[in-house]
């Protein structure tokens, strides 16, 4: 997936500070910060379904979340308070940093079959914008981002872009932007992607067309695979849920699950995703339950701007002359004022009988200006959301509604 920005008194938990945090303050933070990095994705996702009803949807809460972080590194004032609140990320700076720096290590820790790739990176306009010594410092320590400084008038530069994007998507997107605004000077990107092999596959030759119903009410025919597996499994009002793991080294369960959460028959999806208390309460409440599944594969890419949800949220000021990003760095010769552009989020996902991938990137451009019979089934049939979330930390990484299983 693809998240793109386009640039044009945090709270204290303890006495001891961001380089020598304590064990407990640490593992506090981490669970505070994760579980504000999921409201954030939840929450627009929650836009993007009311916006764009009847489509099929994936969103990075992390990519998202890891961008507007590095972001306000470079903002202050006004601006950096209406970033905090949209983001509800109301910790210090440096406590901020240091988590996500924990969170990124955590969640690459690759082992088996599960691979996790987070990249960031910085690209300035040599001619006209130079980054901030104190900026550059904190985001390369703790987001590991590169350095690139090019000449934005140079076709190359755009293929530069695009092709890193591409590296470190694990080719799934191959490219973020399709041109440069001239007024652009800077380019903050984040990239992420994820491959996993079910712990346990869909049978190869069991995958049929059978009915899918759309929000609509409408029928269409969907690639259903089927398999009869052990998993975590919780049903509430009607409404059905799964958990289905990834393999690690020996075929065991990995970090990583997706999370499959399918509606009762007469709920709207919109209705659903809107009632996060009883989502939360069918995840917390699913236990091992041998399952007949029936889930379709889908392959399918998705680009929104977060723009229009940021301004509402109260981000006006990041977005206009009013914007305070002296933090960022300065132009050179020019003068002019920094301001974000546009958020850009893209992404791409895959899910068949073998496993599940999915893509996102974000870019900040800144201008001037053993066998049992089942005892249930899941049959997902309908419109459903999909999350794919580390146990470990309980961070989402992505987080999607399946509304039409194309595959595209």
């Amino acid at each position: 997936m693809a998240t793109a920005l386009n640039l044009c008194g945090q709270f204290k938990l303890s006495e001891c500070s961001a380089s020598e945090l304590c064990a407990e303050d640490l593992a506090l933070l981490m669970q505070d910060i994760g579980s504000s990095h999921n409201t954030f994705g939840s929450n627009v996702l929650k836009e993007f379904v009311s916006s764009a009803p009847g489509e099929n949807i994936l969103f990075s809460p992390i990519s998202a979340a890891l961008s507007l972080s590095i972001l306000q590194n470079g903002a202050r004032t006004r601006t950096l308070r209406q970033i905090i609140e949209a983001t509800q990320t109301l910790w210090r700076l440096d406590d901020l940093n240091l988590v996500n720096a924990k969170l990124i290590a955590e969640l690459t820790e690759n082992k088996g079959d599960e691979k996790l790739f987070i990249a960031n990176s910085l690209w300035s306009d040599i001619e006209r914008f130079e980054y901030a010594p104190r900026f550059l410092d904190s985001v390369r320590t703790a987001y590991s981002a590169q350095l690139e400084l090019r000449n934005f008038a140079d076709p190359t530069t755009l293929m530069a872009i695009n092709r890193w994007v591409d590296d470190n998507t694990n080719q799934i997107i191959p490219f973020i932007l399709a041109e440069l605004n001239p007024a652009t000077v800077a380019i903050l990107l984040n990239a992420l992607s994820f491959e996993g092999k079910w712990r346990a596959p869909f049978l190869q030759y069991g995958t049929k067309e059978e009915d899918f119903t759309l929000q609509s009410g409408e029928k269409t025919k969907a690639k259903m695979m089927r398999k009869i597996d052990t998993v975590s499994y919780a049903e509430l009002k009607g409404a059905q849920f799964i958990s289905l793991s990834f393999a690690a080294d020996d075929f065991t369960a990995g970090r990583f699950v997706l999370d499959i959460a399918l509606p009762a028959t007469r709920v709207t999806l919109q209705d659903f995703i809107n009632d996060q208390v009883e989502i939360s309460r069918l995840r917390t409440s699913a236990k091992p339950e041998v399952v007949n599944l029936l889930v379709p594969k889908f392959k399918f890419d998705f680009q929104k701007s977060l723009k229009p949800i940021l301004i509402k949220w109260g981000m006006e000021d990041t977005f206009s002359d009013r914007a305070d990003l002296s933090d960022l760095g300065r132009s050179i010769h020019y003068g002019g004022n920094l301001f974000i552009q546009d958020v850009l989020q893209k992404t791409a996902i895959e899910m068949d009988e073998n496993g599940f991938k999915a893509a996102a990137a974000t870019t900040v451009l800144t201008g001037l200006k053993s066998i049992r019979m089942p005892t249930k089934t899941f049959v997902a049939n309908r419109p459903f959301v999909i999350s794919l979330r580390d146990t470990k930390t309980d961070v989402v990484i992505f987080l999607g509604v399946v509304s039409n299983p194309e595959w595209k």
